[in-house]
């Protein structure tokens, strides 16, 4: 029986089966290759497409007007590169309601030219050391002699109090006003007072001695807020 002659050149060009790319049907092929990638500028990765086709003047969303407007208005390292940052827009500024002219609500809440005194009972002078003060046992003069109105606390009953001392930083303290029959327990203010005072000396570390140092009136600076005046003897 004859064969037919053995082609080595056809056989050699046949691509093979086993390590070749293998052929299928319309209907057979992967995904990766029924749908070939898009070569859209959108689905590529942004920093790889060059800055002039990604802002291109033709794009359905122009904002370059609105960013040339707002240029001032965006940091000094604000880049045109698109970040994973969303940038706000920056607020306008809301005018307030309430104006600080003089009149209004000052005609009607102005500071008092009250004095508030602390004088031991039988002494001749004002004057009470802040030592004596935050005792339980001193007896003041006057005890119930303010009313609580006298002093314009806040809703709560509170007071402020405003410390200063010549060199330093001045502290403001709220002080909750004990009374009875709408009358100020005056050695409980006292003795919170002069709390406030010891704190604010120790706090700015201003080398006094509490028995040096007198508590003699309150003076009121403004609507509710007072002033101890103190001296050192």
């Amino acid at each position: 029986m004859a064969y037919a002659p053995y082609d080595v050149q056809s056989v050699a060009r046949r691509q093979s089966l086993s390590y070749g790319t293998p052929m299928y049907q319309p209907h057979q092929l992967p995904m990766d290759q029924a749908y070939p990638h898009p070569s859209y500028d959108i689905y590529a990765n942004p920093h790889a497409v060059p800055m002039s086709r990604r802002m291109s003047s033709h794009s359905a969303y122009d904002d370059h007007s609105y960013y040339r407007a707002h240029q001032q208005r965006l940091p000094s390292n604000y880049t045109s590169t698109p970040r994973p940052v969303v940038v706000s827009m920056p607020r306008q500024r809301r005018h307030s309601a309430v104006s600080f002219s003089s009149g209004g609500l000052e005609t009607y809440h102005r500071a008092s030219e009250l004095r508030v005194k602390f004088k031991r009972k039988g002494a001749f002078m004002n004057g009470v050391s802040l030592a004596d003060a935050q005792s339980h046992n001193i007896r003041l003069s006057g005890n119930d002699s303010y009313h609580v109105r006298d002093l314009h606390p806040d809703r709560r009953d509170n007071i402020y109090l405003l410390i200063k001392w010549s060199g330093y930083q001045a502290l403001q303290y709220e002080i909750p006003l004990d009374s009875y029959s709408s009358r100020i327990d005056l050695q409980t203010l006292a003795r919170r007072v002069a709390r406030s005072c010891v704190h604010y000396f120790s706090t700015n570390r201003i080398p006094l001695s509490w028995d040096r140092l007198d508590l003699h009136h309150l003076e009121e600076t403004s609507y509710g807020v007072w002033q101890p005046m103190l001296s050192v003897h």
